[in-house]
């Protein structure tokens, strides 16, 4: 070997993600980077030693990483946007028949498969520390339009009309790939310069509060947990029918306590409770969408926002007891607080009603101006209203208050069954539950 190609060779070696390869195949599309994959595999190999992972990190250097990885979320945005297009595309040529040819699940979901290789990636290299917080910065909205960026992130839009490519979804999506990384491997790096590690949910919701505190935290953390709860609901309580009132507790822990306002203009607990009624609305959404669960869980794949989607009057009679339950526990909780001088950020039924809602509006169908898009997000909210009615009538009749008649209109199983069959399909109730290792305290309901 010469000596020109000796020192070609090493300066390939110390150059940080220099290529990027994006490869389409058999729809699904993936980023694949020889080095950094490489680099991933040495890390898990090692179990995120502490003393190895500073040298690797010193040789490739911090910042340059972090770049590497905002410069591939940006691909992974553009490769979904692209394959967005060309699906509307087929669609509006075929004249809206390969839309009726298409299934709920084909419909309201969507692939995120680029997104989710440069996550699990990232993870394993910098810690969920250096995604969310380093990488997740404003710096990162330069790629995207400032146009759309005013349209669908403004504090008065709370991002209705984002696209799922788009730096807002993409914030939510982070926390369910990072909610199924943490299933499958049993643990999460956090910090690659210590080592420290999240071994359950909680803890990691934990640490991400912890930086919630620091006045320079932006927006990516506040949604993240959002996408990390509802992952927990699907893969844990699958066949909801009550609320989880311990899990606020777990979840949000002396934040559901505390009102404070942070330099940053966030207050945690309020973000923290407000997951849930978005936890609500995807686990009930999942099952209109897939009610014989053909498509096992997979965070790759998640409901598509402005699709068109739309709860019928059975999902949200389900949402609505859902959450009538949490205000019942609301209500309680806010009386004994008062009792002992303490206080609640916000009733946890007023809460999840207000992110099952919130969520709704997400999901519509995306209209040609603004002033049509808020009538149709009010007309969204009237209508739950008026069904929350409904729901209750029929619930005085007994036609919603039994559990095994909602159960049998999705094919899901009610509590306490192991399977239930549907059209003569065997089907497990739950993903799994948590073990004692998966909660501090774990008085789960669902």
């Amino acid at each position: 070997m010469t000596t020109n190609n000796r020192q070609r060779w090493i300066w390939s070696l110390c150059i940080l993600g220099v290529v990027v390869i994006l490869t389409v195949a058999n729809g699904s599309s993936s980023i694949v980077s020889s080095d950094r994959s490489t680099l991933s595999s040495q890390i898990r190999s090692n179990e995120y030693n502490t003393i190895y992972m500073p040298t690797r990190l010193a040789e490739l250097g911090w910042m340059d990483t972090v770049e590497y990885y905002r410069n591939a979320v940006v691909e992974a945005s553009q490769l979904l946007e692209m394959q967005n297009e060309a699906n509307e595309k087929a669609i509006a040529k075929s004249k809206g028949k390969l839309w009726n040819e298409l299934t709920d699940y084909e419909k309201y979901t969507v692939d995120i498969s680029p997104l989710y290789d440069v996550v699990v990636e990232a993870v394993d290299t910098i810690g969920v520390k250096g995604l969310v917080f380093d990488v997740f910065t404003p710096e990162l909205n330069e790629w995207y339009d400032l146009e759309e960026d005013d349209a669908c992130m403004g504090s008065e839009n709370h991002g209705y009309n984002c696209a799922h490519y788009g730096v807002w979804w993409f914030y939510h999506y982070v926390g369910s790939i990072l909610g199924e990384k943490l299933v499958q491997d049993g643990r999460l790096l956090w910090d690659p310069m210590t080592g420290e590690e999240s071994t359950d949910f909680f803890d990691l919701q934990d640490k991400i509060h912890e930086r919630e505190e620091l006045p320079f935290a932006w927006e990516m953390s506040f949604h993240v947990q959002h996408g990390l709860l509802w992952y927990y609901a699907l893969y844990y309580m699958p066949d909801m029918m009550e609320f989880p009132t311990q899990l606020v507790h777990d979840f949000c822990g002396r934040w559901v306590h505390d009102s404070t306002v942070l330099e940053n203009g966030k207050q945690i607990g309020f973000s923290c409770v407000h997951g849930f009624g978005h936890m609500v609305f995807n686990v009930v959404a999942n099952r209109q969408i897939d009610p014989l669960r053909e498509h096992p869980l997979n965070a790759r794949r998640q409901v598509k926002p402005n699709s068109g989607f739309e709860l019928n009057h059975q999902s949200l009679c389900q949402i609505q007891k859902i959450c009538a339950a949490a205000k019942e526990q609301g209500d309680a909780w806010e009386h004994d607080a008062e009792a002992n001088n303490a206080e609640y950020v916000t009733n946890v039924g007023n809460r999840c009603e207000g992110g099952a809602i919130h969520s709704m509006k997400l999901m519509a169908a995306t209209l040609p101006t603004k002033s049509l898009n808020a009538q149709k997000r009010k007309e969204l909210a009237r209508h739950f209203r008026e069904e929350q009615e409904i729901c209750a009538s029929e619930d005085g009749k007994g036609k919603n208050n039994d559990q095994h008649q909602l159960s049998a209109d999705y094919g899901i199983a009610s509590a306490g069954d192991d399977t239930v069959e549907a059209s003569g399909i065997e089907l497990e109730s739950h993903q799994g539950e948590p073990s004692a290792d998966d909660a501090k305290t774990r008085n789960w309901t669902g």
